[in-house]
């Protein structure tokens, strides 16, 4: 089988950081836990390796089994655990479900401006409003399930108003809920920041993707200049 070389890379890498960690098991910035997670979550997101997410619950249960308060497990537990449920929401148990919010909550209490820790939050509370919506139940809890998804990336983006990132994961949340009237006027502001400020390639080309999804929504096209120039910006890369 083809092993993508950057994935042979992390692999590679991950052996030595988890040998490393065993011998000193710090979890801070620039540890040898934080280098492996930082590999798995690119893994995961950039190469779409979906046993990513599978090593990386493997991992910090592991470490979660000797050092149960240790915060940025629970972090990278949590994150885990709701992209396993965006994959297959139906293996994951409700104890399982539950426990991966606890996670995400109790590192959200400690570390409440984590952009990941909070996105990841919201969307544990979308993909549980759609396994409780599949198994009808009451529909008020479904409803505030998602409400409470809204908030969440909607509060941090009012503490953060010029964080691009913050603004497209919480548009992404009220697309993927079809809440397209209440995305409008945060997506045509990502279309004004993303043109006007410097930003990454990988925000550009989130922006993009986003714009590309709302006009296929959309009846409305919204600030097609803005999105052309977007665009243009975007095949540069």
């Amino acid at each position: 089988m083809c092993v993508h070389p950057e994935e042979e890379r992390v692999r590679g890498r991950a052996r030595q950081w988890l040998k490393a960690w065993r011998a000193n098991p710090e979890t801070g910035p620039g540890s040898a836990f934080q280098q492996e997670m930082d590999g798995l979550m690119r893994l995961g997101f950039e190469i779409r390796r979906a046993t990513s997410w599978d090593e990386m619950f493997q991992r910090t249960d592991e470490i979660l089994a000797q050092y149960p308060h240790k915060t940025v497990a629970l972090k990278y537990r949590g994150i885990s655990q709701v992209n396993r449920m965006a994959l297959a929401a139906s293996t994951l148990t409700a104890e399982e479900r539950s426990q991966a919010e606890s996670d995400l909550r109790r590192a959200v209490n400690e570390y409440p401006d984590d952009q990941q820790l909070v996105l990841h939050l919201a969307r544990w509370h979308v993909l549980e409003a759609e396994v409780q919506d599949r198994v009808r139940v009451d529909r008020t809890k479904v409803t505030r399930l998602r409400d409470k998804a809204v908030a969440l990336t909607g509060e941090t983006g009012q503490r953060h108003p010029d964080d691009v990132d913050r603004r497209i994961d919480h548009v992404s949340v009220l697309m993927s809920l079809n809440r397209l009237e209440a995305m409008e006027p945060h997506i045509d502001m990502l279309g004004h920041q993303a043109n006007s400020v410097p930003v990454s390639p990988l925000v550009t080309t989130n922006v993009v993707q986003l714009l590309l999804r709302r006009h296929a929504l959309s009846a409305d096209p919204g600030n097609t200049r803005a999105f052309s120039d977007l665009l243009s910006r975007a095949v540069q890369l």
